[in-house]
């Protein structure tokens, strides 16, 4: 028996943990949730001290002592929660409930005639000249924390007087402006920058979020433009440059630039961000419709290498004729414009044939003019010109009766 005893806190002496574990405290819910009760996480009924869950109520269910639907509650040390889990049926369903006429000297209109609005009623009205609707919306609903919005009108936001050196870029309409909305700012002359916020927000009661911005002359920039790895400046530098004067960079023969290609002077500084990189190879270079390459292509090029291209007989190019390489990219625009086909069974059925004897070819090239005259015994009709002209692949022949 004693050695059954000895035995038996050996075992625990070797598992302390599975015995604190079967005596730790756990707060427990309710699975599956009662009616009108939904949990998140929803997949659990034991929590630890500290834990939190989100208890959210059905329509017609409220959470005990509180006036809400939705609440975090917490696992507290004793096994019990911060605010008891669970929804009950609201007693707002048995009670009517009603929104009295507001007093608020800010209104100008309230459209209810003095009676008592029920619940989800809805009444127009309308601010003074110094506030407006909090929503934006010309109505007010009736809910069980009275009428919303609330408040029903906030305070404008007055346009300050300005300086002569600022103007405003925002459209302003009534020299009023609505809480949330923004006034900006820019300076007159170009040689000035903005000191201070250029963005104002109007907040509540009719207060700036910050102090109207000012105006000074801005500063030239003293030193030279930076220089950039692989790269340089496209013209000869000089200082001082003056503010908004503007330097353009260039990068190395096999580099190409990211940002840029321009730095700016403003108020001092140097601004613009960019760099030179290994510029990329291509493959091979694009089909070109109605042409070819002039040689036989290769499967990789160098970053500024090209290529020529021409076009079948009669067809003729309009761009080109070189696509260049450019940082893993074929640049250069180039088209093969179609010739036309003079068919002389459509000639007959026009009434017609070429004016001169050397002009007795079928095929046109783009932009040529070709004359023709009416066979004998027709004369010209139509608006179509007895001189008309090949236009990439399409000409309109005159008609004769």
């Amino acid at each position: 028996m004693r050695l059954f005893g000895l035995s038996w806190l050996f075992l625990l002496w070797l598992n302390p943990n599975e015995s604190l574990q079967q005596n730790e405290i756990k707060c427990q819910l309710t699975l599956p949730p009662l009616r009108g009760t939904t949990y998140e996480p929803a997949y659990r009924s034991l929590f630890s001290p500290g834990e939190k869950i989100r208890v959210t109520c059905g329509e017609g269910y409220w959470i005990l002592n509180t006036q809400t639907t939705s609440t975090e509650t917490t696992c507290k040390n004793d096994g019990d929660w911060t605010i008891r889990p669970v929804c009950e049926v609201s007693l707002y369903l048995f009670l009517e409930v009603t929104c009295s006429h507001p007093q608020a000297l800010y209104l100008d209109h309230w459209g209810d005639s003095g009676q008592q609005q029920r619940l989800g009623d809805t009444v127009s009205y309308r601010c003074g000249s110094d506030y407006s609707s909090t929503d934006g919306a010309p109505w007010a609903t009736c809910t069980r924390d009275g009428w919303k919005p609330n408040p029903l009108c906030q305070e404008k936001c007055r346009v300050p007087e300005k300086p002569a050196s600022l103007r405003i870029t925002t459209d302003v309409t009534d020299n009023q402006i609505r809480k949330g909305q923004y006034l900006t700012f820019a300076c007159e002359d170009l040689n000035r920058v903005i000191k201070g916020n250029a963005t104002l927000e109007c907040l509540e009661n009719g207060r700036w979020s910050n102090p109207l911005p000012t105006c000074e002359a801005a500063k030239d920039c003293r030193r030279p433009p930076p220089p950039l790895s692989h790269g340089r400046t496209k013209t000869e530098t000089r200082y001082p440059y003056r503010h908004n004067d503007k330097v353009e960079y260039v990068c190395d023969r096999d580099y190409s630039m990211e940002g840029g290609p321009f730095k700016t002077c403003v108020d001092g500084d140097w601004v613009g961000e960019m760099r030179c990189r290994p510029a990329q190879g291509c493959v091979r270079p694009p089909h070109l419709s109605d042409g070819d390459t002039k040689t036989s292509t290769k499967y990789q090029y160098q970053h500024n290498e090209r290529v020529e291209y021409i076009c079948q007989p009669y067809y003729v190019m309009e761009g080109g004729p070189f696509k260049t390489c450019k940082d893993g990219e074929w640049t250069g625009e180039i088209r093969c414009l179609r010739p036309c086909t003079v068919n002389r069974e459509d000639m007959n059925r026009h009434n017609i044939q070429f004016r001169y004897s050397r002009d007795d070819k079928l095929y046109s090239e783009h932009n040529d003019l070709i004359e023709f005259v009416c066979t004998r015994g027709h004369r010209h009709v139509g608006t179509v010109g007895i001189r008309p002209k090949c236009e990439h692949g399409v000409i309109h022949l005159p008609t004769c009766q």
